[in-house]
């Protein structure tokens, strides 16, 4: 949809005022990883590792394959691959995965994801940025606010210099902290999105 690429955009745009000067004659490179989830917290059925799209040992190679594959897909993805178009910039893809909604997140499949995007990111090259694309409702066994202890990690992982733009979904829960741990959060204004 026409809305989800212009998300993506506005995304990367806000991105640019985060990016130092002395970047102009090199891309900046930016990482690019998220795992969403829309947690029903009355369901008991849990959601486990095996019901996210994971496939542990995927090669940077492979990741950056699927990913950009979705240039064309009316996503976010989609929207994010064009507005690094649009602005010069490289993008990193790590770890983007999603299940569909079901019962809390196991901690295992909580702690398993988040500790590989964030190695995935740590892996790469050296990042300029990072794009976190989050659904906003994520409830894990251990964490009322699934989204908001991804977006921690990733900032205790990477520092308080390190620019981190969050996405959300239209009907995302805003914690305070994760307010206080990202630069920019982004949430759609529209539905359907």
């Amino acid at each position: 949809m026409k809305n989800s690429i212009l998300f993506g955009l506005s995304t990367i745009a806000a991105l640019l005022f985060f990016v130092p000067d002395g970047q102009a004659q090199q891309k900046p490179i930016i990482g690019v990883a998220g795992i969403s989830h829309e947690s029903n917290s009355f369901s008991s059925q849990p959601t486990k590792l095996e019901d996210f799209a994971f496939s542990p040992g995927v090669s940077a190679e492979e990741r950056a394959k699927q990913f950009f594959s979705l240039a064309n897909s009316q996503t976010t993805s989609s929207g994010y691959i064009e507005g690094a178009k649009r602005f010069n910039l490289e993008l990193y893809p790590a770890l983007l995965t999603r299940a569909r909604p079901m019962g809390p997140v196991t901690d295992q499949a909580f702690e398993t994801l988040t500790g590989e995007m964030i190695a995935q990111l740590k892996s790469g090259p050296k990042l300029d940025g990072i794009l976190l694309s989050l659904h906003g409702a994520m409830v894990a066994e251990n964490y009322p606010s699934g989204d908001e202890e991804i977006v921690k990690r990733v900032r205790k992982a990477f520092g308080p210099k390190m620019p981190i733009i969050v996405t959300h979904d239209f009907h995302a829960n805003i914690t305070p902290k994760i307010v206080e741990y990202a630069d920019v959060l982004i949430t759609f204004k529209e539905n359907p999105h």
